[in-house]
């Protein structure tokens, strides 16, 4: 059952999501640190992080908790994690330049298009789509070949980037289908 409004904020999947915002600058800090201890630290905190990311999805439908402000402050939580660690690996590790670009401007796209609906005043909040999911898993592990840098991983880096990119581009064309549709049947209403 989806919550009609925005009253709902104080959610146990919610307070999971909050919970995983305020720890990110953790990961960050960790992974600005630059050496094996910390990488370890970061590792650590990423696996958490992703754990709390499908628990809070997972309770909210349990326990039919799905709310608006989760629908907004999930995918604002991952996109602040991922973007932040794309970043200081680029940075500092090497992760390629041009993928943390393809990265942002897909969630540029996301952002872009959420505000045009809230500019329109459209009543519906979408969620994230299954290429989205699978977008965010390859970059993680993506980017965890960059962190942990152990030889026995780095056969996969070019995989995985790879998947991660098709990932990338399919739900960003999804999120821009789904958007079109929506402008369409909210311009049909007028």
């Amino acid at each position: 059952m989806e919550e009609k409004s925005f009253k709902n904020i104080f959610t146990v999947p919610n307070l999971i999501t909050f919970t995983r915002i305020l720890f990110t600058p953790f990961i960050f800090f960790a992974l600005l640190k630059n050496d094996e201890y910390y990488s370890k630290i970061a590792l650590i905190l990423i696996t958490a992080a992703l754990l709390s990311d499908f628990f809070d999805g997972y309770l909210a439908r349990k326990y039919k908790q799905i709310s608006k402000w989760g629908k907004i402050l999930d995918p604002i939580a991952d996109k602040i994690m991922i973007n932040g660690m794309a970043i200081i690996l680029s940075l500092t590790r090497d992760f390629p330049i041009w993928l943390t670009l393809t990265i942002l401007s897909r969630d540029f796209l996301i952002i872009l298009l959420g505000s045009i609906m809230v500019f329109k005043k459209v009543d519906y909040v979408p969620q994230s789509n299954i290429f989205g999911k699978f977008a965010l898993i390859f970059i993680v592990l993506s980017m965890l070949v960059y962190i942990l840098d152990w030889e026995v991983i780095q056969s996969v880096k070019l995989p995985l980037i790879l998947g991660a990119v098709a990932l990338i581009l399919i739900s960003g064309v999804t999120y821009f289908i789904r958007f079109i549709n929506l402008e369409s049947k909210t311009s049909s209403r007028d």
